[in-house]
């Protein structure tokens, strides 16, 4: 039994560690005012400062993440709802002690497991208690197989909203040290791309435009010029 209560103990602390950095990630502040660096300002700056300002820079870059917001969701109520299926009075982790924690104390004021980043506690007397009673819950509960979310154990859950988010991640961004053609990301990059050839190409038609309309210009005040000359001339005789 204590060997159990250790491992699901280490499991638990994995998972905080793993909440913690994408907590992490979702609160890191971002300065709007610290655009990319060009070629030009790289120029006039040394590689620290260029490093420092690029941090600023990159900060933030997935603060309020949706897809990250919507997997801490998931990933949290996978541990806080019932496994159809199971009866007895041992049907979610919460029951044999795993869980959030509780949102408002005695007096109804906000504790501070709700605002913990998705951390999950283990209260070990009731999982003791569980265990005593039923030496199979934990792997009920956690490895409980099924054919969908509801039916499935924890451990599946989290697997399977992992996967998820992973796939969502990769229909928006790719995959890393992959050429990518079809994320969303790669969609707007390519449309940035072509909206700034055809920017570039506009800006060079209306240059040349605009330079044969100076040529004709200089030619016609040239012309007028020696006009004006021939009739000072006429007129001066």
């Amino acid at each position: 039994m204590d060997k159990t209560i250790a491992n699901v103990q280490s499991f638990v602390d994995s998972y905080n560690s793993f909440m913690a950095l994408i907590q992490k990630e979702l609160k890191e502040d971002k300065y709007s005012d610290f655009a990319p660096l060009t070629d030009a300002q790289k120029a006039d700056m040394k590689d620290s400062e260029i490093k420092a300002y690029e941090e600023k820079a990159k900060s933030g870059s997935l603060r309020r993440d949706p897809i990250l917001t919507q997997m801490v969701s998931n990933l949290r109520l996978s541990f806080t709802e019932p496994i159809a299926g199971l009866t007895g009075k041992y049907q979610s982790a919460v029951d044999i002690g795993i869980g959030t924690g509780k949102y408002f104390d005695d007096d109804g004021k906000l504790t501070t497991e709700a605002t913990n980043g998705g951390k999950i506690y283990v209260t070990e007397s009731d999982l003791r208690a569980a265990l005593e009673e039923d030496p199979d819950v934990v792997f009920k509960i956690f490895g409980t197989p099924g054919d969908e979310q509801s039916t499935e154990g924890v451990a599946n859950r989290l697997y399977d909203q992992m996967q998820a988010s992973l796939s969502r991640l990769k229909t928006e961004a790719g995959t890393p040290n992959v050429t990518d053609t079809t994320s969303n990301m790669a969609k707007s990059i390519a449309s940035y791309k072509d909206q700034l050839y055809d920017m570039n190409s506009r800006l060079a038609q209306i240059e040349a435009r605009y330079y044969k309309q100076f040529d004709a210009m200089e030619k016609a005040l040239s012309n007028l010029s020696k006009q004006s000359s021939w009739l000072s001339q006429q007129l001066g005789q």
